[in-house]
C-alpha cells in the first residue's frame, strides 16, 4: 500500500508555477521579481517539508513509498528554478 495523500499539494504548486511562468512570459505588470521569488520559494519549501514528512509517515506506518510523489516534488523544485531564471532572463533583455 503506497502513501498518496499529498500528491494533491504537489499538483497544485506545479499548476501555480506553470501559470506564474505563463504571465511571466507574457510580460505582464502584475507579477514582478519578488512575486516571481516568492512563490517559487514557498513552493520549493512546502515541497520539501511535504517529501519529508510523507517519509516520516511511510516509515511509521510500514507502507510503501510513492515515486510518483518524489517525481511530483523533482518538477516543482525545477519550474520553481525556471521560472526564476526565465524571469531574470527576462528583465535583462
Amino acid at each position: 500500500m503506497e502513501f498518496i495523500y499529498l500528491r494533491p499539494v504537489y499538483l497544485v504548486f506545479i499548476a501555480a508555477l506553470l501559470v506564474l511562468g505563463g504571465t511571466s512570459l507574457a510580460r505582464s505588470r502584475a507579477v514582478n521579481g519578488m512575486t516571481v521569488w516568492g512563490i517559487s520559494a514557498l513552493a520549493a519549501a512546502v515541497t520539501a517539508i511535504c517529501l519529508w514528512q510523507s517519509g516520516i509517515i511511510v516509515d511509521e506506518l510500514n507502507m510503501a513509498g510513492d515515486e510518483v510523489s518524489f517525481y511530483l516534488a523533482l518538477s516543482v523544485w525545477g519550474l520553481s528554478v525556471l521560472n526564476v531564471w526565465v524571469y531574470g532572463r527576462m528583465k535583462r533583455g
